[in-house]
């Protein structure tokens, strides 16, 4: 969005007093409606795939401006298939996240539910363990364990 207010010398020329000057650059195509007579102007789609629009407005003029998501030329980019993708609550990426979410959360309540049970099993005075032994390497410490 490129704001610019311009103020022209009006008394005893012909000029127009000052307006407001509007740029606005969009990667979708964006549609500028005027609320009093339903004209409708869409923006120029330059060589970078980038849509501009220049609206210069008088005091008092109102317009609205939107994104034209039904453009048929945007359907077919990759940006459309990724607001897709985020706004389809079935297919989108924030349903598939929460989908993982939730069968993370179940694989972690099972094996939390089956530590709570070995816990429970065991007895109140546990025997003493030996000290851990940083410097044996896995063999010896598998063997370590078997003997005791």
């Amino acid at each position: 969005l490129d704001l610019e207010r311009r103020e022209l010398p009006f008394k005893g020329t012909v000029k127009r007093p000052g307006f407001l000057s509007l740029q606005l650059a969009s990667r979708v195509r964006l549609l500028v409606s005027d609320p009093s007579s339903g004209e409708m102007v869409k923006s120029e789609r330059l060589v970078n795939d980038l849509h501009m629009l220049r609206l210069d407005l008088q005091p008092g003029e109102v317009r609205h401006v939107a994104y034209d998501l039904r453009d048929p030329e945007l359907k077919q980019t990759k940006l459309a298939a990724r607001m897709a993708a985020l706004m389809d609550p079935e297919r989108g990426v924030l349903a598939q996240l929460m989908r993982t979410l939730k069968s993370k959360e179940t694989e972690a309540r099972a094996l939390l539910s089956v530590l709570r049970d070995v816990l429970r099993d065991l007895p109140e005075d546990l025997p003493e363990a030996r000290r851990p032994d940083a410097s044996a390497t896995s063999e010896e410490a598998a063997e370590a364990r078997l003997e005791a």
